[in-house]
């Protein structure tokens, strides 16, 4: 499912909203909601990498709420220390077979 797909457009956008702005009313439920809709539109697409979003997340949250708890250089460390992985998920699960395509091409020369 893609942005302009009628399915998208006609069907899941509307539950969405009518899920968020109807029945949950902007609360946290709202937000569980919401989070749960964005895995299933990706799961829609995408289904190979529901687990390495859902492990991302949390692994986001928890340090997160460490990030919350400490001051300072922990807490620039932890910050740096996410930012990091989550860019490394990025290149592993994005670019991987761009980056050894082109590898390859380089290799062969």
């Amino acid at each position: 499912m893609v942005f302009s797909s009628p399915v998208f457009l006609f069907l899941f956008l509307p539950i969405v909203l009518i899920g968020y702005h109807g029945i949950f009313r902007k609360t946290a439920s709202g937000n569980l909601w919401l989070l749960l809709a964005s895995i299933l539109f990706y799961a829609w697409g995408e289904p190979v990498f529901v687990f390495v979003i859902l492990l991302s997340s949390i692994l986001n949250w928890q340090i997160n709420e460490q990030i919350k708890k400490h001051s300072g250089k922990k807490r620039k460390l932890l910050f740096v220390t996410i930012l990091i992985l989550d860019v490394a998920v990025l290149v592993i699960s994005k670019y991987t077979g761009f980056l050894l395509d082109n590898l390859n091409l380089l290799l062969q020369m």
